[in-house]
């Protein structure tokens, strides 16, 4: 198994609570069905750690889900090289 040759993820999700994750994990199937490679927390770390995770595996882009985007429905991706 040559690490090397391991694709960098697309997209990271970062989720705060317990509805928050719920929504990732659901987000997060959805898109790695249509060939997008997806991170998510699974080890419910705290904002700051999940950040800094996101940046240690490189992600191409960071979509953040807490309380105000779940009560919207909506949440913005950003990229990691700008945000």
């Amino acid at each position: 198994n040559n690490l090397e040759n391991t694709k960098l993820p697309e997209l990271y999700i970062l989720s705060l609570g317990k509805e928050e994750n719920k929504k990732a994990l659901q987000i997060s199937e959805g898109l790695r069905q249509n060939g997008i490679i997806v991170e998510k927390d699974i080890f419910e770390r705290s904002f700051k750690a999940q950040m800094k995770y996101a940046d240690k595996i490189n992600a191409k882009n960071l979509l953040v889900i807490g309380e105000n985007e779940l009560n919207e429905g909506k949440a913005k991706i950003k990229n990691m090289q700008t945000y």
